[in-house]
C-alpha cells in the first residue's frame, strides 16, 4: 500500500509577513492582512468570512513609495484567511517580494 504524500502546491518558499494589502472589488478597495507572503502568491487574513472574488487587484504595501499592484486568483478560501495566487506578476515585481522576504528573514 502507498503511503499518501502531501502535495506542495506552493511554487516558492513562502514566509510569515504582517503586510497590509487592499483588495479590490468592483473597484473598491477592501483592507486585508498579509500573513504569509511569497513571490508566487499570499495568504491573507480578513476580520469577517467574505471571500475575494476569483480574480482580482490585490495592493501590497511593501515599505516602498507606492503599493506594489498585481493581477491575482484566488485559490482557496475558509472563513477569514484566503490563498491568492500572482497571476501576471512582471519580473521586477516579483524581485520586489523577493527582496521583501529576504528582509523578513532577517
Amino acid at each position: 500500500m502507498l503511503s499518501q504524500i502531501p502535495i506542495e502546491r506552493r511554487g516558492g518558499l513562502r514566509v510569515p509577513a504582517d503586510v497590509p494589502a487592499r483588495v479590490y472589488f468592483d473597484g473598491c478597495p477592501i483592507p486585508y492582512r498579509v500573513v504569509e507572503l511569497s513571490t508566487t502568491g499570499a495568504r491573507l487574513y480578513r476580520r469577517g468570512s467574505e471571500a475575494p472574488p476569483m480574480v482580482c487587484t490585490v495592493e501590497l504595501e511593501l515599505d516602498r513609495q507606492a503599493p506594489l499592484r498585481m493581477r491575482a486568483r484566488t485559490v482557496w478560501s475558509d472563513g477569514a484567511m484566503c490563498g491568492l495566487r500572482f497571476v501576471d506578476g512582471a519580473d521586477v515585481d516579483r524581485l520586489e517580494i523577493a527582496e521583501r522576504i529576504d528582509e523578513l528573514f532577517r
